[in-house]
């Protein structure tokens, strides 16, 4: 089984209080590493704003830079994208595939749609809750 990373290229290494204790997001370094592995690395934009508050110019090069950090990073191309907060709408959906993603990830619970597919977020899992995630 492959996993799928989705990263945020623009915080790698900040420090985020909704985090565990550490409190940081993955480092570039660590990203690198999950590359190295096989690990698919997906793009999660570069900042991790609320795509509906962002216009389609802006949108359009959040996700673009988000995707090209990615493809560099990795040196694979890049045409996952998970929507922060699990929330996009129907014009950020056009920019995605104007961008040239060719699905995204939602924690919409309607119809599949190329780029609002339901996602379980993984949150905080332990080694022994592993196992029980993957078989869902």
């Amino acid at each position: 089984m492959t996993a799928t990373f989705f990263l945020a290229p623009g915080l790698f290494g900040n420090r985020d209080e909704r985090l565990d204790e550490a409190g940081f997001v993955l480092t570039e370094a660590e990203a690198r590493e999950l590359a190295a592995h096989s690990v698919e690395l997906g793009a999660h934009t570069m900042y991790h704003p609320d795509v509906r508050d962002l216009g389609p110019d802006e949108l359009a090069a959040e996700l673009a830079e988000s995707k090209r950090a990615i493809e560099e990073l990795s040196g694979r191309k890049c045409d996952l994208l998970a929507w922060p907060f699990g929330l996009s709408d129907e014009p950020a959906q056009q920019v995605a595939r104007d961008v040239g993603f060719e699905a995204a990830f939602s924690f919409s619970t309607g119809p599949w749609l190329r780029y609002a597919i339901p996602r379980q977020p993984a949150g905080k899992l332990s080694a022994e809750e592993l196992p029980q995630y993957a078989a869902k």
